[in-house]
């Protein structure tokens, strides 16, 4: 192919080629696990690899990591930390079947998992009959690079970028044909992968021989060229997810083994065989192949929103990752402990035991100056960063603590406020951290939920559809007069039931879904805030604190070794466990009949509130034991919050 002059092409930089064959060629090993009938079960491939990968995770190579999904060879095996946009029904597909020699008839037979396409040698032909085919069955999930990520969570620098390299250059992108395929599909998420519900149609088209190699692809569908589901971003670049802008990388996985853990809206790290081969619509110019696709419709789907209206997606798009494992990240996902190798986990755990004392000084100091010196206002913001859901009584979310502060100055002459230096401090400890600012033009441009496009039968993600652990800052100090549209009245009905039921309402036109969630709701307000919280703490500014702590954060500095324990200890600390003893249990009783005697508006949910502040207080100081100084400390803060609420 000639190109103009004008014309630039960037040739991606490969990644080294890996030394574990699991990771170098994992097909090879799926290929000899599935010929050998004597111990072929259903998991043995999976088996196999958790088997081998065991503490080796660190050196498959992360597809968040690279700049572009052409410096990962096809066919190896590859991690992607993500959270799972949207899930569709099972699909057929064809695991396997015979290649027929075409001179002698002799008979080989194919395994087609992991992968979306096998390789006819010259001089063979594929049978598919029904006497000789096996249709099996695996679901497809979308994924997408997760949401809100911040900057030093967003890549692994301790991973080893192994085992990849990228196609050759000269590589073309194979034809297919289509025909007619009857879908019956439903991609409303459920939830956990569950049986099928419908099964998805067939299409089968066999092309004549060739000199060259033909390409089976049992599972990989064509998209139409000329349809135009969820169009371009912007800027020209093919839309990864429907309704996402900016979103580095996507891909669907394809899972083997039925798995009710998976949901919606969580966060895994899956690591499987990467499969980038672009499918298109057959051209005259190139050799007919052979197309067996039992692609689900909504997977479908999106590879045509991803490609626009100019019609098939490219290689470097959506790529598809057959999974052999993946683990859970959220909520208890610490990815400044958890990118390390286990050697450098357990030091970096000696380390931060060592110097937990003056790491939690070190975060609260932080979080004080961007609060104008209020130490108080730090405590209550790292209990609140680090409170989860732990338990759900009746629907009610147990252990979450949404926080109020109110009091904040406005934005500065020259543009600084606040609100956008306690941004700044919870973007660096925290992995991610979602700001909402609640303007008018914010809240009513577009909907923050995910909505159901029927005509595409796609679901469009959301600013709100995120994972669970991430930090929402709802700042309500970029309010100004107006009044909110339909758009901004339901984005404002979705922040507050985030905030108060922890779930998040997935729009359907005629009904809407809740999906559980976890993240802390943090809001920021100059005077009395719109929003309900559990806690509202006025600031107090203290000019001679700010000024000491400031002077002594100038004259000593973070290291980088400092953030990086501040960062392990918010992710050890949030997921501490916090037991309750029985003696603290009378002291808690106790001192709820005293403060009901004095107050009547003092209920059970304060008691909650109390216990639930007393547990944070323990585990921000690395205990797994609620104490008597902790709870007198939680006691303390909240007559301290009571003192400034009646001023």
């Amino acid at each position: 192919k000639k190109c103009s002059s004008t014309e630039t092409i960037t040739m991606p930089v490969p990644v080294p080629s890996a030394a574990l064959e699991e990771v170098r060629a994992p097909l090879a090993i799926v290929r000899r696990l599935l010929a050998d009938k004597q111990t072929t079960t259903t998991s043995t491939v999976p088996d196999h690899f958790k088997a081998s990968l065991d503490g080796k995770w660190d050196q498959i190579p992360l597809l968040n990591d690279v700049d572009a999904v052409e410096q990962l060879r096809p066919g190896s095996l590859v991690r992607f930390q993500c959270m799972v946009q949207n899930m569709y029904n099972p699909e057929w597909y064809l695991g396997e079947y015979d290649h027929v020699n075409t001179a002698t008839g002799e008979r080989v037979r194919v395994h087609a998992q992991y992968s979306d396409a096998v390789d006819v040698p010259h001089g063979w032909t594929v049978d598919m009959s029904d006497a000789v085919a096996k249709t099996m069955e695996r679901v497809p999930v979308h994924c997408m690079s997760i949401p809100h990520q911040s900057v030093w969570a967003s890549s692994s620098s301790s991973s080893v970028a192994m085992g990849m390299e990228s196609a050759p250059a000269n590589q073309r992108a194979k034809r297919s044909h289509s025909d007619d395929a009857m879908d019956d599909e439903d991609d409303t998420p459920t939830g956990p992968a569950s049986t099928p519900s419908a099964q998805s149609g067939m299409e089968c088209d066999n092309g004549s021989a060739s000199d060259e190699s033909k390409r089976a692809r049992p599972g990989v569908a064509p998209a139409p060229a000329g349809t135009s589901l969820a169009g371009c971003s912007s800027g020209g670049r093919p839309v990864l997810v429907p309704g996402a802008t900016h979103v580095k990388h996507a891909a669907i996985i394809k899972l083997y083994q039925e798995d009710t853990s998976i949901k919606v809206n969580e966060s895994y790290e899956f690591v499987g065989v990467l499969c980038c081969d672009p499918v298109t619509d057959a051209s005259p110019e190139e050799e007919p192949g052979m197309v067996c696709s039992f692609m689900e419709s909504g997977e479908a789907a999106a590879v045509k929103a991803a490609s626009g209206s100019t019609g098939p997606a490219s290689s470097s798009v959506i790529p598809r990752i057959h999974a052999v494992a993946f683990r859970q990240l959220s909520p208890k996902w610490n990815p400044a402990l958890d990118n390390l190798a286990p050697a450098q986990q357990a030091c970096r755990r000696t380390e931060l035991a060592n110097a937990l004392p003056a790491v939690r000084a070190r975060v609260v100091k932080s979080l004080s100056n961007a609060l104008l010196g209020d130490t108080l206002a730090a405590e209550y913001i790292l209990c609140h960063m680090l409170s989860r859901v732990y338990h759900r009584a009746h629907g009610v979310p147990v252990g979450k603590l949404s926080l109020a502060i109110t009091g904040l100055p406005p934005t500065s002459a020259a543009g600084t406020s606040a609100t956008q230096d306690l941004v700044g401090v919870l973007q660096t400890l925290l992995p991610a951290v979602a700001y909402v600012p609640m303007s008018v033009k914010h809240l009513s441009a577009k909907l923050m939920a995910p909505k159901k496009d029927y005509d595409t039968e796609m679901l469009h993600t959301g600013d709100l559809q995120m994972t669970p652990s991430t930090q929402v800052l709802c700042d309500e100090t970029a309010m100004v007069a107006g009044k909110l549209n339909e758009t901004g009245l339901k984005n404002l009905h979705c922040l507050q039931q985030l905030a108060t039921f922890q779930h998040l309402l997935f729009d359907f036109s005629f009904y809407q879904m809740e999906f559980p969630t976890d993240v802390p709701v943090l809001v920021t307000s100059q005077g009395k805030p719109l929003m309900t919280t559990d806690i509202v703490l006025k600031l107090c500014p203290d000019a001679p604190t700010a000024a000491a702590v400031r002077a002594e954060l100038q004259a000593n500095p973070d290291t980088e070794d400092m953030v990086q324990l501040c960062r392990i200890y918010m992710g050890l600390a949030r997921a501490t466990d916090v037991g309750l003893s029985d003696d603290l249990c009378k002291v808690a009783e106790e001192k709820f009949v005293q403060a009901r005697q004095a107050d009547e508006k003092v209920d059970q949910e304060s008691l909650g509130r109390w216990i639930t502040l007393a547990k944070l207080l323990a585990a921000s100081y690395g205990s797994s034991d609620l104490k008597k100084e902790h709870w007198e400390q939680m006691v303390a803060m909240e007559a301290q919050r009571a003192a400034r609420v009646a001023v």
